[in-house]
Order: structure tokens, then C-alpha cells, then sequence
């Protein structure tokens, strides 16, 4: 659990966690993405290494125009891969397109075999979703600026009628969390110590108003636009409950964890936790621990 002080009150930063694996259709197609943008960020590199090779013999031959000419082909195939006009460069860019093409086959097999995978299933919405972006990514560009990556897995869980909650999958990794000891403002309580971790579900915000009186029935929140104060006529559904206690916390979950959903929801067996403090970390430094210190230290 972790708490906050504000305003004078307790407040309860809940976020929900299900200790549970996405399942292997989702792994393979991300796995599928991270090789296709690889291999096209290696077919790119080796095109601009080759404009660069080929700038430096012109350069040394003394010819300004053929240097400045290269260039520009090299800038305008960087920022929107148009193909270089140089006779010179022709070869090496054909070699770079069939990467590329390569790279997009495999993925495209990817994707054809999951979808299959969802339709056996039955699960036609999670293939209708699948499939949705696989056209997307065909009807994109021989190389995109930004190589498809995919979303975060996102999923939304029934937690009472007419409520749900969005949870994001966090993928596994392993990284430094805490602080080191010269760090301006560090406690004891923060040692650097390493985190791995196979991947979880990560509530996507804060606990809502609305999505605890949809599960308990009441809103113990002090800043309720229904009651008077500094929010009073407000629409605070969105924000998040808070004036809550640990006891209270665990009922939420009790009242969660009893859903035949809860299970359904991240296609293998789960149940609703609150994150461990080291899971809420690794989780907002993007999976990147220390790397991305400076970052999370602003939030």
C-alpha cells in the first residue's frame, strides 16, 4: 500500500495488479514487433553508413557537387524515405528494400497466425482488433518513421455492472530501482537494489471515485462535487477516491476478487493486488529503472 498526505487527509493511491501472464498469442506478436523494428532500424543504419561511405569518396575526390548532392538524398531519405536519385546509390538502396521487405513478411506471417490463433479461440473481438491493425500496418509506409511497435496491451475489466477498469500491461524485464546514496533527498528506506519481474498488470490510473461506488456502494471521498467544499458542483467521478483506509482498501478487493471476471479478464487465472511498492516503481520509470531516474524523479 501506498499512502499519501494531503489537505490533511490519508489518501490511498490504489492501483490494481493481477498476478497473472498475458497470454502467448499477445508475447509472440510483441516479440514479432520488436524483431521488425529491429531489423529495420539495422537496414536503415546500414543504408546511411553507406551514404556516408559514399560522401567521404567524394569528398576526397573533390567533387562538391556529387558530396552535396548525396546529402540531400541522404536528409530526404532520413526524414521521409524517399529513394536517393544517384545512379551511385542505387544498388545499396535496393539492398535496404529487400530488408525491409523481408522484415515486413515475417511480421506479416505474425499477424496472420494470430489472428488465426484468436478466431480458434473464439475470440473474434480480440481478432477484429488484431486484424484492424495488421491492415493498418500494411497500408503503412515501406519504413516508417517510428517501426511498429504496437500499444501497450491494454484491457478492460469488468468490475460491477456497468463499471469497468483499464488495466496496462507492464512486460517483463529487470532493472535498478531505489536511489543511490548521493542522491539529494534520499532516506534510508530507498537502498539501489535490483528488480526482475515476468510482466503484470498495472491499473492504468488512480482508483476513481466512480469505479469504488460501482464495487462498495458508497464514496468516503471528501472531494465529492455532490458535498459542499472547494469541488462542490463538480464532476469528480474521474478523480480519484481517497479519505480511505487500509481496512477499506482490502474490502475493495475482497468485493473485486469475488467477480467471476477478475480470472476471465487476463486470459489466465489472476487476482487483484495492491501493487508491491518495487512493482509501482519499476512501472513508472517505463521498465528503464535508473536509467530513467531523472525522469521519474519529477513525478
Amino acid at each position: 500500500m501506498k499512502f499519501f498526505m494531503g489537505a490533511g487527509l490519508l489518501g490511498c493511491l490504489l492501483a490494481g495488479t493481477a498476478v497473472a501472464d498475458p497470454d502467448p498469442l499477445q508475447v509472440a506478436l510483441d516479440k514479432a514487433k520488436t524483431g521488425y523494428k529491429d531489423e529495420v532500424e539495422k537496414a536503415c543504419k546500414g543504408l546511411v553508413e553507406k551514404f556516408d561511405e559514399r560522401i567521404r569518396k567524394s569528398a576526397d575526390g573533390g567533387n562538391l557537387d556529387t558530396v552535396l548532392r548525396l546529402r540531400a538524398e541522404k536528409k530526404a531519405f532520413e526524414d521521409t524515405d524517399a529513394p536517393p536519385k544517384s545512379v551511385l546509390m542505387k544498388t545499396a538502396y535496393g539492398e535496404y528494400l529487400g530488408q525491409v521487405k523481408a522484415a515486413r513478411q515475417k511480421l506479416t506471417e505474425t499477424y496472420e497466425a494470430t489472428v488465426k490463433g484468436y478466431t480458434k479461440k473464439l475470440d473474434t473481438d480480440r481478432a477484429e482488433e488484431v486484424r484492424a491493425e495488421f491492415l493498418a500496418f500494411k497500408s503503412g509506409p515501406v519504413r516508417l518513421a517510428s517501426p511498429l511497435a504496437g500499444p501497450v496491451p491494454e484491457v478492460e475489466v469488468s468490475i460491477a455492472t456497468g463499471g469497468v477498469m483499464r488495466f496496462c500491461w507492464v512486460p517483463a524485464g529487470k532493472a535498478t530501482l531505489g536511489s543511490p546514496p548521493n542522491e539529494k533527498g534520499r532516506t534510508a528506506e530507498e537502498p539501489e537494489h535490483e528488480f526482475a519481474t515476468r510482466g503484470f498488470w498495472l491499473g492504468k490510473y488512480e482508483v476513481t471515485q466512480v469505479e469504488w461506488v460501482a464495487v462498495m456502494g458508497n464514496n468516503p471521498s471528501t472531494f465529492d462535487g455532490r458535498k459542499p467544499g472547494v469541488v462542490a458542483g463538480m464532476d469528480t467521478s474521474r478523480f480519484p477516491v481517497e479519505n480511505l483506509s487500509w481496512a477499506d482498501c482490502q474490502q475493495f478487493l475482497e468485493k473485486l476478487n469475488a467477480r467471476p471476471e477478475a480470472g476471465r479478464a487476463f486470459h489466465r487465472a489472476g487476482r487483484f493486488v495492491i501493487p508491491h511498492e518495487d512493482e509501482w516503481e519499476f512501472g513508472c520509470r517505463g521498465g528503464k529503472g535508473t536509467s530513467n531516474r531523472s525522469t521519474s524523479g519529477q513525478n
